[in-house]
């Protein structure tokens, strides 16, 4: 992972560096990427580089975690706003990708991480270190404590982990869709809506 020196830059220099070396991961394959290339892309040194991040591994690696908490964000902020209510929040989130252009980058990054095979180690490996770092347990737990309990009585946060990991996995799909050439984004949107209110009715009908 990124070195302190990198935690250190405020975040509109790291925001840059990340977007400059994503960019050049989603246009040419992994394998044939060169340092050389991303240092040119993001305006910074070979050296600067080596002392944020050990290799291009390195750098994947943070890129991936940094969307994943980007997306955690995206989901518990839409709970919020949502008053906890598990359908409205994801339907919000998965429209917006879907409408938005950010759906290519993303999508084009999921599929890079499933078509691969270094992409796609690497990704297991950081899914693998956010589960052991308690991260994810730590999300988990910050979108269960704003679920509203009358709609999802029965919830507890093991429940919460399987239907958040599954509501991922959705978001995922329509996305992977997208960028095969699905013609009616509207079409995505009715899929994407029954697969979260199967999802929504499951969490609410929970018996222990």
């Amino acid at each position: 992972m990124p070195t302190q020196k990198f935690s250190n830059l405020n975040k509109m220099k790291k925001r840059i560096i990340l977007m400059a070396a994503c960019d050049e991961f989603l246009e040419t394959p992994y394998s044939a990427i060169k340092i050389n290339q991303i240092v040119e892309r993001a305006e910074i040194s070979r050296a600067s580089f080596y002392s944020y991040f050990t290799d291009k591994e390195d750098l994947f690696e943070c890129i991936m975690k940094s969307i994943w908490t980007e997306f955690a964000s995206s989901i518990f902020n839409a709970l919020e706003r949502e008053n906890g209510n598990y359908y409205n929040a994801f339907l919000n989130i998965g429209n917006q990708m879907l409408a938005t252009d950010l759906r290519v980058d993303y999508s084009r990054l999921i599929e890079k991480t499933l078509s691969e095979v270094e992409p796609m180690e690497l990704g297991a490996k950081v899914s693998k270190e956010l589960r052991t770092s308690g991260e994810f347990e730590k999300f988990i737990r910050r979108c269960y404590h704003v679920m509203d309990k009358t709609l999802y009585p029965d919830i507890d946060e093991e429940i919460m982990a399987n239907v958040m990991e599954m509501g991922m996995m959705v978001l995922k799909s329509a996305l992977g869709l997208r960028l095969i050439g699905h013609p009616e984004e509207e079409e995505l949107k009715r899929s994407l809506q029954a697969q979260l209110l199967i999802l929504d009715r499951g969490l609410r009908w929970t018996i222990h």
